[in-house]
């Protein structure tokens, strides 16, 4: 399971290690299976007062957007889930798979945010569309594609009684909302601490998550054993992966995707326990005490 850098033979997972591995799979799999049945038992359904209420939003409602997030992060979850149940994986690709199922589903939540009003969260679905036009005129051959798109934006926003605004540098951009970067979102959907002073947890994730996915040194070196060489002044160091780690990181991940999924019933008028009574049928996840344990037993 784990593996170690370079040419020497990899190492299997202790056998506490393979049953919280075995039990992430299985929820993972089974989470994902109900999911895309919650998400269309939650949209608003054909005159509605709910459908009613959103039908002159020009296609600016939260609820397809976060549903077309929610498909791609479920699609990172489940890459993982089939990576781990080859029992080869090796040390630092899974973490660049949670931070791609982690980051939609927290914009999923920003965009479903039950504690702001309509208009707001239909700002951010503009803003949302407008990033991701402007990431889209990045490529020449696709900019004046891009830009006319990003007209027609700007018209329908304009309709909806969103006024453009500019910045020093984007024009437009936004319509009301700022688009929240994502080390700040995360710290909001996951504000618990550690300690006095810390960062919220979240922010500390998705930097963790980004630091692996962008190997960055200190990612890349994070869970090795270093070891004197024959080079005096230099040391090597064995980098294998640590599945308590990794399986910890998931389940805040999962908190996310809960949280995203929780707010998504609010466009038929529910709160959380939907979400939370399909979690409750399902296997269990990989349990936080022993993964403690797991994590002692590594550092």
């Amino acid at each position: 399971m784990s593996s170690r850098s370079g040419s020497t033979p990899p190492t299997a997972a202790t056998a506490s290690e393979q049953r919280e591995i075995d039990a992430a799979i299985a929820h993972v799999r089974a989470r994902i299976r109900i999911a895309g049945e919650y998400r269309v038992a939650v949209r608003p359904p054909p005159g509605s007062e709910y459908e009613k209420a959103h039908k002159d939003s020009r296609g600016n409602d939260p609820g397809p957007l976060a549903e077309l997030l929610l498909t791609s992060s479920d699609f990172h979850l489940m890459t993982l889930a089939t990576a781990l149940s080859t029992r080869e994986l090796y040390p630092l690709g899974g973490y660049t798979l949670l931070r791609g199922a982690a980051e939609p589903a927290a914009r999923a939540a920003w965009l479903m945010d039950p504690g702001v009003s309509a208009k707001a969260r239909r700002a951010r679905v503009l803003v949302e569309r407008l990033n991701a036009l402007q990431e889209r005129r990045k490529f020449k051959d696709q900019r004046r594609k891009a830009d006319d798109r990003i007209a027609k934006l700007v018209e329908d926003a304009t309709a909806l009684g969103h006024r453009p605004v500019d910045s020093k540098v984007k024009k437009p951009e936004h319509f009301g909302e700022v688009r929240t970067s994502a080390t700040t979102l995360f710290g909001q959907l996951l504000p618990d601490i550690s300690r006095p002073g810390a960062d919220p947890f979240g922010a500390d994730l998705y930097r963790l998550l980004s630091g692996f996915t962008h190997s960055v040194p200190w990612a890349l070196l994070a869970q090795s054993e270093r070891y004197q060489g024959e080079r005096p002044g230099y040391q090597w160091a064995r980098i294998e992966l640590n599945p308590a780690w990794l399986l910890a990181a998931q389940a805040e991940v999962l908190e996310l995707h809960d949280i995203a999924h929780e707010r998504l019933a609010a466009q038929v008028g529910e709160g959380r326990e939907p979400w939370r009574a399909l979690l409750r049928t399902l296997p269990a996840p990989p349990n936080p005490a022993r993964l403690l344990k797991l994590l002692g037993r590594a550092t």
